[in-house]
């Protein structure tokens, strides 16, 4: 598809400019320029009109959703090729794709549920794996798998829209399409608290979802929410000021 081909694109312009920066520099930074580089494709995120979603996990991987049954997809960035395939783990259509480092990613669905999964780490699946995970796989769970559901995240009421993971802070960073947003520990899945956007008179009669998260290493948070408000705040839990962007990012 048009956004395959583009994804690609990407990942083979980042690899030939990788492989010049490492020509040119000495060989003390030749690793520090290259995992940088590998760094930034982290951060390519898609999303169609039809709802699919396409991320890059590292520079080996491109992860899609938003298929007619519920599956993800993880393909080959080099040739584009079905590596796995996973179906049947949310109740639901797949929203969204948060990436973590070391092969962990989170998706979000219209479950109102978020789940952890590990790609081509299988010494930690088993660690990692909780009961719900396990109760809810069609498969036991083996040091063999190299594609994993190993927990699942909840506390939502409504669909998942927005997802960000910090592996820096050990956070699952979820926003709902009710202005609700959940915070949850990555690789234990607590659950650690609820934060409600917008949730005086003037914001409720305005139209409400989450569309974008980030936050910084410092915890500090951004939410860009559906009526084009930027609300800035803390994963602790305090909402520190908002503008009226007047935009859809």
């Amino acid at each position: 598809s048009l956004l395959f081909a583009i994804v690609t694109r990407e990942v083979r312009q980042i690899r030939k400019f990788d492989s010049a920066q490492a020509r040119m520099l000495p060989k003390t930074t030749m690793s520090a320029a290259s995992s940088s580089v590998r760094n930034i494709t982290k951060a390519f995120t898609f999303k169609s009109p039809s709802s699919t979603s396409i991320s890059l996990l590292g520079s080996s991987y491109i992860l899609s959703c938003g298929y007619i049954d519920n599956s993800i997809n993880v393909h080959s960035a080099e040739e584009v090729h079905l590596e796995y395939i996973s179906v049947g783990y949310h109740r639901g259509p797949i929203t969204c794709i948060g990436l973590g480092d070391n092969g962990l990613f989170v998706t979000g669905g219209k479950d109102a549920t978020c789940r952890v999964w590990l790609l081509d780490y299988p010494e930690l699946v088993v660690a990692l794996s909780d009961t719900e995970a396990k109760k809810w796989s069609s498969t036991s769970i083996t040091r063999e798998q190299r594609l994993a559901c190993v927990r699942i995240l909840w506390g939502h009421h409504a669909s998942i829209s927005a997802l960000y993971v910090s592996s820096v802070l050990d956070v699952v960073v979820s926003g709902a399409t009710d202005n609700a947003v959940c915070v949850h520990r990555a690789l234990s899945g607590d659950f650690v608290r609820f934060i409600q956007v917008g949730n005086d008179g003037e914001h409720a009669r305005r139209k409400r979802g989450i569309r974008r998260i980030a936050i910084n290493k410092f915890g500090l948070m951004v939410i860009h929410t559906e009526d084009g408000m930027l609300h800035e705040g803390t994963i602790n839990g305090e909402i520190l000021l908002y503008v009226d962007a007047r935009d859809s990012l």
